[in-house]
């Protein structure tokens, strides 16, 4: 027994002695504790009246949760797509809605979820949560490779606090994804192929998205060969898990009779592809017709600032993370929503993780920190307290 508990002992003990554990442990414990207190004051001062979202519960055959206990630590959190992939865990794969939303999320939120006496929607908050934690520490230690830890502490604390970073702490694919995007290119920087086929192609079947996995994916292998075209066949190997992955999605969903996915999204989420200028086009005529909402001012706060930050960063990026960042910028912004111009952005634009690095950089001055920090987590308040009460945030 004793034999058994001692490599268990030690590596708690080399956790704990790790900067990037400890520093991601105490952060994600304040971010975590914060938000919660923040939601559950904000339930308990403005209790959500009856209503169009126990209409929405109801509509996708959920219960809403029994006791005040669990309205204050869960069902604070249950809102929007949350309630599709809660659903997906407990029914499966049973309408078109459903059926645009990668299974991983859904299939790891299941088995846990028995294991909770299907408590699918504590399940599904554990499996985001973790994987947030779990994508902190590889962030920082990926930082930490190019800059060390101060600015590790840096790009971890900017992508906690940006406004829409509680999106990793409810069930959404964000956290998940995120995960295995840190996974990724740490295992393409430690020269770990395999692990980093494998982790592209899990990314992929948490959101189609990870297919731009592939870009950095083949500049890396490239690179490491010498850029020997004799060994191309050797990269065939590595793309196929992350293409695998995708493919099957699609062709179960084609099997089972479910409509196209640009099909599906055009009829309920209205959505559509353009030029990857087409929604700031958009937000440009509405600003001129003054037709602008609130909404769009706020998304345009929040995405267009940022994305400027990216597009000064891509100099000082890894060749590797300026494709990922220029493949993922041309996916998120060919997605058109004209309703609202920005719709989404400010959520998508958490996976641009290299721009958080270059943040980092310039956060070396204390005036510069300090800026980012008062913004992005006055910004965080207000969305997460408008996502509680039921708003539509990005």
């Amino acid at each position: 027994m004793r034999s058994a508990i001692r490599p268990l002992r030690e590596w708690l003990k080399s956790a704990t002695d790790d900067r990037a554990v400890r520093w991601s442990f105490g952060l994600f414990v304040t971010w975590r504790v914060s938000l919660s207190a923040l939601a559950m004051i904000l339930i308990s001062l403005r209790p959500l009246p009856e209503g169009d979202h126990e209409e929405y519960l109801s509509s996708l055959a959920l219960s809403p949760v029994s006791s005040r206990v669990e309205q204050l630590f869960l069902e604070v959190w249950q809102r929007w797509d949350v309630l599709h992939y809660q659903r997906i865990a407990a029914q499966g794969y049973t309408d078109n809605v459903s059926s645009v939303f990668p299974p991983l999320l859904p299939a790891l939120t299941r088995l846990l979820g028995i294991a909770l006496g299907a408590n699918y929607l504590l399940a599904a908050l554990v499996v985001s949560n973790l994987s947030f934690f779990l994508a902190l520490v590889i962030f920082y230690k990926l930082t930490q490779l190019d800059h060390g830890d101060r600015a590790a502490q840096r790009a971890t604390l900017y992508l906690s606090v940006f406004p829409t970073a509680f999106f990793f702490g409810v069930p959404y694919s964000e956290s998940l994804f995120f995960l295995l995007l840190m996974l990724f290119f740490y295992a393409t920087q430690k020269r770990r192929w395999a692990v980093a086929s494998v982790a592209a192609g899990l990314a992929s079947f948490t959101r189609i998205q990870g297919l731009v996995l592939i870009v950095p994916l083949s500049y890396e292998w490239l690179r490491y060969t010498g850029f020997d075209l004799r060994r191309v066949g050797s990269l065939a190997l590595l793309i196929l898990p992350v293409v695998l992955p995708s493919a099957a999605f699609v062709l179960s969903r084609h099997l089972a009779g479910y409509p196209p996915l640009a099909s599906v999204l055009a009829a309920y989420w209205h959505t559509t592809i353009g030029a990857p200028w087409h929604n700031f086009a958009n937000l440009a005529g509405r600003l001129s017709s003054q037709t602008l909402s609130a909404n769009d001012a706020l998304d345009a706060l929040i995405t267009i600032p940022f994305l400027l930050f990216t597009l000064a960063a891509f100099r000082r990026m890894r060749r590797s993370y300026a494709l990922y960042t220029a493949a993922t910028m041309l996916v998120i912004l060919s997605v058109v929503y004209p309703p609202l111009p920005l719709m989404n952005l400010p959520r998508h634009i958490l996976l641009l993780f290299p721009t958080f690095i270059f943040m980092a950089t310039l956060g070396s001055r204390p005036n510069v920190h300090r800026c980012i920090v008062y913004a992005s987590t006055s910004l965080l308040i207000l969305l997460t307290g408008m996502f509680v009460q039921w708003f539509w945030v990005a």
